[in-house]
């Protein structure tokens, strides 16, 4: 059959499970760390992360993945 997908606020429901899944793992990233560990960082973060998981529903996000996201928001703040 022909699956349906659920929207809310423009987003389907993967991308909801998908963003649960990042803020849960948010904290989890360098905690304590003066830098990697603030608010600012981590709004980046998940900015990117769930940029990625709209554009690759069949990946999605997966645990670890905030690790690789909070290098590529290292690299575009020091290239500003």
């Amino acid at each position: 059959g022909k699956e349906v997908e659920v929207k809310v606020e423009g987003r389907t429901a993967a991308q909801l499970e998908a963003e649960k899944e990042i803020i849960k793992d948010l904290d989890r990233i360098f905690p304590g760390h003066e830098y990697l560990d603030s608010d600012a960082m981590k709004d980046v973060v998940h900015a990117i992360l769930l940029s990625y998981a709209g554009r690759d529903e069949e990946v999605g996000y997966c645990q670890g993945m905030a690790y690789l996201a909070t290098l590529a928001a290292l690299y575009l703040a020091e290239s500003d």
